[in-house]
């Protein structure tokens, strides 16, 4: 009995060359890949990486202890993911993996926290949170782990917490999440740290941005109305909506490719979920329905791979850990 294969398609390219000689070129392309949403699930107070289809069906298990392992972060490609992990050494470092959850490597080695990932678009940089100053600024450097760049420098009200950062979609400006101004706001700054900008200005708590792939949206979540809602403002920050009008905790908003969707993390069904729903705020489905507590979902782009030259690969969430500690 013959396995099944994989759809592929073969094209025959003729090729003339100058000296008149014609070489038949055979190209294999093969069926679009899936999209594919990964996340942090708790369980037995061990934290781990999952990874699933972005309709819920065939989840894969990547790390399950003994490490921390959370925050994962999709390289552009698809190919890799970052997220930060307490190891052996008991602090709290950003490492890479492939896709599958082999190769683990690790990128930083600082006694202090570097929490949260998040790939550059065009795969070249990871930008993070680092107490490594003794109070959480942003951090960027390559996406091999050298030419560490600090970004924010602003102790604040106490000593400021810069987190969670998201790249805008031509990676020219960087959003961001503080309380340099006495509650946590939205920002925006330039991708050298250059020319921070409240968004929100609101007196409520506004956390974990996220830029639609599109380039025209933020999602982030925000207590204005009582309790953690999702909700979406234009990029400059103007028309803030509340997406999911729940009455329970709903964070760690994730675009889909098409900036049509959001998946978040909530516990409305009494247990830490995946969902997803509209941008119009119609559509909601639950994801996950495992005994584990999930969350801090990111949600991959299989047509923004780019291919591999000589010159380097192309790479491509605070969030849910530190957001669900509090």
């Amino acid at each position: 009995m013959q396995s099944k294969q994989k759809p592929v398609l073969i094209l025959l390219l003729c090729v003339q060359l100058l000296n008149g000689v014609v070489l038949l070129i055979s190209v294999q392309a093969r069926a679009p890949a899936k999209e594919r949403i990964v996340f942090t699930a708790m369980r037995d107070n061990i934290f781990g990486i999952r990874v699933m289809d972005a309709d819920g069906k065939n989840l894969q298990v990547l790390t399950d202890g003994p490490a921390m392992d959370s925050e994962p972060s999709w390289s552009p490609d698809g190919q890799e993911i970052a997220f930060g992990s307490y190891r052996g050494d008991r602090r709290h470092d950003i490492y890479i993996m492939d896709a599958d959850g082999r190769n683990q490597r690790r990128l930083t080695f600082h006694p202090q926290s570097d929490s949260g990932p998040i790939w550059s678009h065009d795969g070249q940089r990871i930008a993070f949170s680092s107490w490594r100053d003794l109070n959480f600024e942003i951090y960027v450097m390559d996406a091999d782990g050298k030419n560490l760049q600090r970004l924010t420098n602003d102790p604040g009200i106490g000593g400021a917490v810069d987190s969670a950062s998201a790249w805008s979609p031509d990676d020219q400006r960087i959003a961001f999440d503080s309380n340099r101004d006495g509650n946590f706001e939205i920002y925006i700054m330039d991708a050298n740290g250059k020319n921070p900008r409240n968004l929100t200005n609101n007196p409520a708590s506004d956390r974990a941005p996220a830029w639609s792939p599109d380039g025209q949206r933020i999602a982030f979540y925000s207590n204005r109305d009582g309790n953690s809602e999702i909700y979406i403002m234009d990029a400059d920050g103007g028309n803030p909506r509340n997406l999911t009008n729940n009455p329970e905790i709903d964070t760690s908003p994730t675009w889909s490719p098409d900036s049509q969707k959001i998946a978040f993390s909530s516990n409305r069904d009494g247990n830490g979920d995946i969902y997803v729903i509209d941008v119009d705020g119609k559509n909601l489905q639950r994801l996950t329905a495992n005994p584990d507590s999930e969350g801090g979902p990111d949600w991959s782009d299989p047509a923004s791979a780019r291919p591999v030259y000589p010159t380097g690969k192309l790479r491509g969430k605070w969030g849910w850990l530190k957001q669900n500690s509090r």
